[in-house]
C-alpha cells in the first residue's frame, strides 16, 4: 500500500521541506548559540551556555486566608479511631515491659 502511495506523497513532501531550505538562514549549531544570539531579558549567559536569570519582575500574588478544611471521610474517621486504640493499647502495656 505504501509503494502505491509513494508517487502521490512525493509532491507533498517536497512542499513541506521547501520552505525550510529556501530561507537561506543557517540554524545555530547548538542551543547555547541560539541563546547567545538573543539572550532573555534580565539574564546572564554563563560560559557553559546556560542562562541565569538575575532580575525578574515579581509575580502577581494576592494572599488569601486558608479556608475551612474539608470534613473527614468515614475511612479517615475509622483510621483515627484505630490509631487511638493502638495508642491506648501501647500505653496500657508500656508499664508491663
Amino acid at each position: 500500500m505504501i509503494r502505491r502511495m509513494r508517487p502521490r506523497l512525493l509532491p507533498f513532501l517536497c512542499l513541506l521541506l521547501a520552505p525550510g531550505c529556501a530561507t537561506g538562514e543557517s540554524l545555530p549549531a547548538t542551543p547555547a548559540a541560539a541563546l547567545l544570539a538573543q539572550p532573555p531579558a534580565g539574564s546572564t549567559i554563563e560560559p557553559s551556555g546556560f542562562a541565569t536569570i538575575t532580575d525578574a519582575p515579581p509575580a502577581p500574588f494576592e494572599p488569601a486566608p486558608p479556608g475551612e478544611p474539608p470534613p473527614l471521610t468515614p475511612a479517615q474517621i475509622a483510621g483515627h479511631r484505630q490509631f487511638a486504640r493502638a495508642g491506648a493499647f501501647q500505653n496500657s502495656v508500656m508499664d508491663e515491659v
